[in-house]
């Protein structure tokens, strides 16, 4: 008991609150779960930085990766050096390190590879051209002439993609603090039984409803400051002088 459930355990825990006991209807309460998943936004973006290689497709673009939030950039790896098209002095270690698990020997990759991006390269590779723009509505990275030019001599056919994750990888190992998987479960509840209004009576779902409302309330009194911190703030700003 460390105060953490994963996505199984919300569902599992919705299903029973509405008495379903042979997982019926699993699949829609994972869609519901997902679904308040994103509305709610619980994940936390900075914990979640990952890498992961992607193929280059035949009309010169890379998929996102399925549970990408935020590009932060798009590399590849040369004669065993990290070279990254977004000119970054300080990256975030990854969660995932596929550089580590995927090095060839017959190229000389070893435990030396260089992970700090070369000096002087950026987004804009000129004044008139970019190595990639992000087409956030088709879920893909457009790839320009120059980073193709560069993708001939790296020592690989893909291209290594650092990002933000929403944290949703499998339903076993991502984990929820309590708060917010208490809510979650009355929510995912509250939408199997509104979905039904044949078989439920409209005395239950209503109490299905308010449990929810419930939840949701002590779920978003926890992410306010707590009355020592606003007395920290206050302290830190009362000496500050306001000029106009």
């Amino acid at each position: 008991m460390k105060g953490v459930l994963t996505p199984n355990n919300i569902i599992d825990e919705a299903l029973v609150e509405i008495r379903d006991f042979e997982r019926a209807n699993f699949k829609e309460a994972s869609v519901y779960f997902l679904k308040g998943w994103r509305d709610f936004q619980i994940f936390e973006a900075g914990a979640q930085v990952k890498e992961a290689w992607r193929d280059i497709t035949a009309i010169n673009t890379v998929p996102f990766p399925e549970d990408l939030l935020r590009l932060i950039d798009v590399s590849i790896v040369l004669d065993g050096e990290y070279f990254s098209f977004t000119k970054s002095d300080i990256l975030v270690d990854p969660i995932t390190d596929p550089l580590d698990k995927t090095r060839d020997t017959t190229r000389g990759e070893d435990d030396t590879l260089r992970r700090s991006p070369s000096v002087g390269y950026g987004a804009q590779g000129n004044n008139l051209e970019y190595y990639y723009k992000e087409d956030r509505a088709k879920r893909r990275i457009i790839l320009s002439r120059m980073a193709l030019d560069q993708t001939l001599f790296a020592d690989r056919t893909e291209v290594l993609v650092r990002y933000v994750a929403t944290g949703m990888d499998d339903f076993n190992s991502t984990y929820i603090a309590a708060d917010a998987g208490n809510m979650l479960v009355a929510y995912v509840a509250y939408k199997l039984v509104q979905a039904r209004p044949e078989k439920y009576n409209p005395t239950y779902m209503a109490v299905k409803k308010e449990e929810y409302i419930e939840h949701l309330r002590m779920y978003r009194a926890l992410e306010m400051p707590s009355l020592q911190e606003l007395e920290d703030m206050i302290y830190e700003s009362s000496g500050q002088n306001v000029r106009r």
